[in-house]
């Protein structure tokens, strides 16, 4: 039993670095999945950082790129989707305000930026699927 579980490790091992694109993209399927379970429950104020996490990592493999390096142009580009456009980037916006001097009046997204952000994770993870 021993043997058979060494021999399988092995054969995930070599067939995860045979193919670095496929794990890449299961990794994205899986960050988008758990950041719309999170948004759909609601974490409040957090929301926009689940958001931005869930959409860099879900459009990081489609690009070829690092998650935490990508903008939320980036992130629109991997979309392709211009009508998702403005949700991304208010949630960017919202996000990065604090950090980079214009403070924001909204703590948590409005429940409509909410349904876009869920539907840009969606199509993102669907995209990761084809």
């Amino acid at each position: 039993a021993t043997l058979l579980a060494g021999v399988a490790l092995a054969a995930r091992r070599e067939w995860v670095a045979a193919h670095p694109r496929e794990v890449a993209r299961a990794r994205g399927r899986r960050a988008a999945r758990k950041a719309r379970r999170r948004l759909a429950r609601g974490d409040g104020a957090a929301a926009d950082r689940i958001a931005a996490e869930g959409l860099r990592a879900a459009a990081a493999p489609l690009l070829g790129g690092r998650d935490v390096a990508l903008t939320a142009e980036d992130v629109i580009r991997a979309l392709g989707d211009e009508a998702l456009a403005p949700a991304v980037r208010d949630c960017f916006r919202r996000l990065d305000g604090g950090r980079f001097g214009a403070a924001s009046d909204a703590t948590e997204p409005p429940a409509s930026a909410r349904a876009a952000l869920l539907a840009a994770l969606l199509r993102l993870e669907r995209r990761l699927c084809d």
